[in-house]
């Protein structure tokens, strides 16, 4: 639910990205859905679960697995949306293909949690965290190099 949060809210400010004349701030407030959600889990898990072992929840047994994958299962789904932004006005590049990036990142990291075994709040909050930044960071300089107008 997490990922998919983040796929929709960030897919929805990176289609208000390619409309300038459109105001775009008030959708933003859409990104920290997926943060609260985040954060409501990992709280409720250190409740219940307490303290003692949350590093070894945190780095599971698949962080690099996870680091890897997600990246690579963003790749089809951001250049989809990077064509889609061909057509609009994109005048911020770099924080448009972030944004993507990140709605990318929401979509590959859905593929992935799909067969993950390391379902972990603090796994989840470290190693996606860490997956959607690499793709955002991907999608910025992909933005700026392959959006024009």
């Amino acid at each position: 639910m997490i990922t998919a949060t983040l796929a929709l809210a960030a897919m929805a400010v990176a289609m208000r990205l390619t409309q300038p004349e459109r105001p775009r701030w008030p959708v933003f407030a859409l990104l920290v859905l997926p943060v609260l959600a985040v954060a409501g889990l990992m709280w409720h898990e250190m409740l219940q679960a307490g303290a003692p072992g949350w590093q070894a929840r945190a780095v599971g047994r698949n962080g690099l697995y996870c680091l890897t994958m997600i990246p690579l299962l963003s790749l089809a789904p951001l250049v989809a949306i990077l064509v889609a932004a061909r057509c609009g006005a994109v005048t911020r590049h770099y924080l448009a293909g972030g944004i993507a990036g990140m709605a990318a990142a929401g979509l590959g990291a859905s593929l992935y949690a799909l067969h993950c075994t390391d379902d972990s709040p603090l796994f989840i909050a470290l190693w996606y965290t860490l997956a959607t930044a690499i793709t955002a960071g991907i999608g910025a300089v992909a933005c700026r190099l392959a959006v024009r107008w």
